[in-house]
């Protein structure tokens, strides 16, 4: 990761962009990336019949290639698959969308609990069983996100109403969210290592460089420090396709990210 940018979006403000065929070319990219990550349980197991958590920590998104790292609420995820069809079309830019995973958590999870948690005269799940079951699928994909937004060059977070909780917000003076999946992948932007592209380094004459930071303290209601984020918005989306359209076709997708850059770094 190199980049993370805060994209503060209100309440339908994105309709103003919207296409509905930049949205189905979304939804492509989407059913895709499921389609990617929905493999069988069996092919990690090992013959003894436990699962080779490691294997399935590295091999989660074994196949996607992505540039951006796109986190967002579940309620969000129209905005997300537009966003995610809106950088295709124009950038060829492409974006690992977060709710893509979830359905297979939850098939993963159920696959387990039921070869391992089900009592079969009950028909009932072993309560235990069944929160040692949780904890392992949640680890083992925390993980696997953890390596996605590392292995990205941008994290854009969605900020929306759906997304922070603003009369916390506003309270506290402290950004607040209720999902403990955008809290993960938010601090985990802080933790991984800042990682300079190639391009970048050689521009620059600089090396890349690491930044870390200590995780806050487990709560169920959380803390989501994003001032590391840049603020952008829509208008600046804009601005950004009009440049890089203006610029076609003597520069290639990675020159695009460098536009957004430099107009983050004129505000």
């Amino acid at each position: 990761m190199y980049r993370g940018f805060n994209l503060e979006v209100a309440e339908d403000d994105y309709l103003k962009f919207y296409k509905q065929d930049i949205s189905s070319l979304g939804s492509r990219i989407l059913e895709e990336q499921k389609s990617t990550v929905n493999k069988e349980i069996n092919t990690f197991c090992d013959k003894d019949g436990c699962i080779d958590a490691s294997k399935l920590g590295a091999d989660w998104f074994p196949e996607i290639k992505a540039d951006i790292f796109l986190s967002h609420s579940h309620k969000d995820e129209k905005i997300a698959i537009f966003l995610a069809g809106w950088l295709y079309k124009n950038f060829e830019l492409e974006t690992f969308i977060d709710s893509c995973v979830w359905g297979y958590a939850d098939k993963l999870l159920k696959e387990i609990d039921n070869r391992y948690c089900l009592n079969p005269v009950r028909k009932t799940y072993d309560y235990k069983m069944r929160n040692l079951s949780t904890s392992h699928v949640y680890m083992m994909l925390s993980t696997a996100l953890a390596s996605m937004i590392d292995k990205t060059e941008c994290v854009f977070f969605l900020n929306t109403p759906k997304s922070i909780t603003f009369d916390d917000t506003i309270k506290t003076n402290k950004t607040k969210t209720l999902s403990p999946w955008i809290y993960n992948e938010i601090t985990m932007t802080k933790l991984i290592r800042t990682n300079k592209p190639p391009r970048i380094i050689d521009r620059d004459k600089k090396l890349f460089e690491e930044t870390l930071a200590y995780l806050s303290d487990f709560t169920f209601r959380y803390d989501v420090n994003i001032d590391h984020l840049k603020d952008i918005n829509f208008d600046n989306l804009k601005k950004w396709e009009l440049e890089y359209s203006n610029k076609k076709p003597n520069v290639d997708k990675y020159d695009s990210l460098d536009i957004l850059y430099d107009i983050w770094d004129e505000r």
